[in-house]
């Protein structure tokens, strides 16, 4: 009785915890990214323009969604390998994003 009355004391520590921690990304994401990405990215990749078929708007609006991770992947990738089609926003991005 006593080991179960325990793992349901700790089950409900580590929700606390999750909640704590989710709740500072989501604060972190709207403080930092949400800010860089309307700066940098939204112009060619947002609900009126979608550049490469990426869209932040939805990430914008619920930035922990899982479905959107795999569009996060290929905008980095795309970011990293260099293949974004305008180069003066390729050189700001990298340079906001680097320091280079």
């Amino acid at each position: 009785m006593f080991m179960l009355l325990a793992s349901g004391v700790a089950a409900a520590s580590e929700e606390k915890d999750f909640e704590a921690l989710r709740a500072d990304a989501k604060r972190a994401f709207q403080e930092e990214a949400t800010p860089f990405l309307e700066k940098y990215c939204t112009d060619c990749h947002g609900s009126r323009r979608m550049k490469g078929g990426i869209n932040f708007a939805p990430a914008l609006k619920n930035p922990g969604s899982m479905a959107f991770s795999r569009q996060w992947k290929q905008a980095l990738a795309i970011v990293k390998s260099q293949e974004m089609a305008d180069i003066h926003n390729r050189r700001r991005v990298r340079l906001a994003l680097t320091g280079v």
